[in-house]
């Protein structure tokens, strides 16, 4: 068997003569693997290589203080995305260290021709019992790491196992390379890439010019150069637009700024549709990543801006391009925006049939097509016999690799925001359920649902803490255990202490095939899995979503009451977030006392600027007949809520925003508890300006000689505890 250094150099070798990317597959106990690794240690750090390690691997094996690093940078899996735009020669993914597909996905797209990705991972007969780290992220309570399924792990290596074109070295003795391909035409592959992206360049920046109004849309798979034929863009159209850069984070539009002549102003989304923000005349938006970015918000960009260029990735970590296509293409036409689609086909850092790329997309399934031909043709009518709806198990999509993909491409067309990572939740997570509607067996819908709850009933956990002691903490603000998301809200936020008995089926993702909707596909499923959450004793069925018109008819249309609307802004979608909740046993107590609590903390939130937002929200708000206080002062033990309430917010971590409606209702009630002879001139002017008068943060922080949100929270805090102390002494104020 020849040593592990002279495989990797063939492999090298391999990759450099066809100008393609190698995956070289290293399995074998740890300790082995990693010592094979130093036998290549002076040609890693030869070149602009990576190993992406978690922290104990890296203290442990490749400490770079004790000058042990394996390669020129080491990353732990968060830190991938930092590598964006940069072109790197050989990457270390290690297996042991936790194998997540985002990361994956991300850290790959930098490699270059004649580079190599080393993938570590155990030999395949010692996969079951391997203790792989990301394992340990995909459970929450009242499931445990032991309840996690390795459905992901068995079609990683299902995958390995069926690649032909990979090398593979194993402790067994296993050490191959794959056969040069002599009859590839590789010798231009570059040059014929660089005259694609230019002819781009040339004419969209014609189209543009010779139409004031027209929009265009730029769509390429990874290594396909469109951030740069972005940037080539923009310096081409630069004497005669105004030009803006967006996409759904700044460190996306470092590739397009580094080929732009100078830097281009960027803004998010939500900076862009914001009302002081006014484009000028000639203003021409360049769209990054534009998939990543919901529907709703992209048409809102192309009504206000003149011109746009949306340029999108079909494939990858950044969000997918399917539901893009099929979805926004088609607003735009209603709306009578005219358009022009381009798309860049030849990869401009490899090669095309590329090794490394051809993997990733079987694995990760990033080169889907839309599976509209392949329900577009069935004719749907409402009648339940016209299709099936069956609750399915992660283990049979592994078994049906052509389900698996049918329901991953609905995903992905139906959301903005699908990325590897949704795949290997899908398939491992224990407290996902999935839902699928067949037709003469394609899937035309489906339902991710989440256990979630009872948090009391949660066993001690790895903080110490039981279900009874952890509920008070989310209470208080202390913990933000992982999963059971809209207990946490009820609680956190809503200062629903009694939710901790709740069991919550909270859906996730709910979807339709884009050919197939309106024809009540959707409700028809979330009456299946209303049935099934009932059987299984469900105190309630809800969900948590990016708010938007439509779908909070669908939802009020089910039976489910609007309860809550965040106070922060996504900074991706321009937009809060909505909770909706259905009551599935016994009294609607909680959302009788939600419903009314909601009208009086929404309208304190943002009374204007919300309500604009979203015009159709006010169909949801009905004023209650009392105001909140004469509501609250009816219900027994009101004072001892109220107090409670402020206490987690003065003595505790308690955010703000979800007790500040109710300190601006105490402190109405009681003006003689907040005066500066109770608690003094400076918390009283802190009361006054932040929860009274509303003034702006911004201007807060001057007046009060702040130096931040921070330090206005703090004031807040010692404000509410003096404010709390004069209320016990003091009587509600006459109104």
């Amino acid at each position: 068997m020849m040593c592990f250094e002279d495989l990797y150099r063939q492999s090298q070798r391999l990759a450099q003569l066809q100008a393609h990317r190698q995956l070289l597959w290293l399995s074998g106990e740890q300790e082995w693997c990693y010592r094979q690794l130093q036998s290549i240690r002076p040609l890693l750090l030869a070149q602009n290589s990576v190993a992406v390690l978690n922290k104990k691997v890296i203290k442990q094996h490749f400490d770079t203080g004790l000058q042990r690093n394996i390669c020129q940078s080491q990353v732990t899996a968060s830190q991938c995305s930092g590598f964006l735009g940069q072109e790197l020669e050989s990457i270390v993914f290690d297996g042991y260290s936790g194998f997540h597909p985002d990361s994956l996905a991300i850290i790959s797209g930098t490699l270059v021709a004649g580079g190599v990705l080393v993938l570590i991972t155990p030999q395949q007969h010692d996969w079951q019992g391997w203790q792989e780290p990301e394992l340990d992220n995909l459970w929450a309570q009242p499931f445990t790491v032991q309840d996690v399924k390795r459905n992901f792990l068995t079609w990683l290596k299902q995958i390995l196992r069926q690649d032909n074109a990979l090398s593979r070295y194993s402790q067994n003795g296993t050490a191959e390379v794959p056969k040069l391909a002599y009859d590839l035409d590789i010798s231009n592959f570059a040059t014929q890439a660089l005259l694609e992206q230019t002819r781009f360049v040339e004419g969209c920046a014609e189209y543009l010019l010779s139409n004031d109004t027209a929009s265009a849309v730029l769509a390429a798979a990874r290594g396909r150069g469109k951030s740069v034929a972005l940037g080539l863009l923009a310096n081409a159209l630069a004497q005669h637009r105004t030009l803006y850069l967006s996409a759904c984070d700044v460190q996306a539009v470092q590739q397009v700024n580094h080929f732009a002549s100078s830097a281009l102003p960027y803004f998010s989304p939500s900076q862009l549709l914001a009302d002081n923000f006014q484009p000028a005349a000639n203003a021409l938006l360049l769209v990054d990543e534009a998939a990543a970015i919901s529907v709703d918000v992209l048409y809102q960009l192309s009504v206000k801006f003149p011109q746009c260029v949306y340029s999108t990735t079909t494939q990858g970590y950044e969000g997918t391009g399917q539901g893009f296509e099929l979805r926004f293409l088609q607003k735009l036409s209603r709306a009578d925006i005219p358009y022009r689609c381009y798309e860049l086909l030849l990869p401009m850092r490899w090669a095309a049939n590329d090794p490394v790329e051809n993997w990733l997309n079987q694995l990760l399934l990033l080169d889907l097509s839309p599976v509209q031909s392949a329900v577009a043709r069935l004719t749907v009518q409402e009648s339940t016999s016209d299709y099936c709806i069956d609750k399915i198990e992660p283990q049979q999509l592994i078994e049906n690799p052509k389900l698996l993909r049918q329901l991953y491409t609905l995903l992905t067309q139906a959301h903005y925001r699908t990325k590897p990572s949704d795949l290997r939740i899908i398939l491992d997570s224990p407290n996902m359920h999935l839902w699928l509607v067949r037709v003469e067996g394609s899937i035309v819908a489906a339902c991710l649902v989440a256990q979630e709850g009872p948090l009391q009933s949660f066993t001690e956990d790895g903080q110490g803490m039981n279900g009874e002691q952890l509920s008070l903490a989310v209470f208080r603000g202390l913990r933000r255990p992982r999963g059971n998301l809209i207990p946490q809200i009820l609680i956190a936020q809503e200062g629903e202490l009694g939710a901790k008995a709740f069991k919550i089926a909270r859906v996730v993702r709910i979807a339709t095939a884009f050919s197939q909707r309106r024809k009540s596909l959707a409700s028809a499923l979330l009456d299946e899995v209303t049935h099934w959450a009932k059987a299984q004793q469900f105190n309630y069925i809800g969900a948590n979503f990016s708010i938007q018109d439509d779908l909070l008819k669908f939802w009020q249309q089910a039976g489910f009451t609007l309860l809550r609307i965040g106070s922060q802004l996504d900074k991706v979608t321009a937009s809060y977030s909505a909770l909706v909740l259905k009551n599935l046993a016994g009294d609607d107590e909680l959302i009788r006392r939600l419903s009314r609590q909601f009208y009086y903390k929404f309208t304190y939130q943002n009374e204007q600027s919300m309500l604009m937002t979203h015009s159709d929200t006010k169909l949801f708000l009905q004023q209650p007949a009392v105001n909140h206080l004469q509501y609250l002062q009816a219900q027994p033990g009101y004072q001892l809520w109220c107090k409670q309430q402020l206490e987690s917010f003065a003595f505790y971590y308690r955010p703000l925003e979800s007790i500040a409606y109710l300190l601006h209702l105490l402190l109405t009630a009681y003006p003689g508890c907040w005066s500066s002879a109770a608690i003094g001139t400076v918390y009283a002017r802190v009361f006054s300006l932040c929860i009274i008068e509303q003034v702006a943060y911004e201007a807060i922080y001057s007046q009060c000689q702040l130096s931040g949100y921070r330090s206005l929270v703090k004031e807040l805090r010692a404000a509410t505890s003096g404010f709390l102390r004069e209320l016990d002494r003091e009587k509600p104020h006459a109104r």
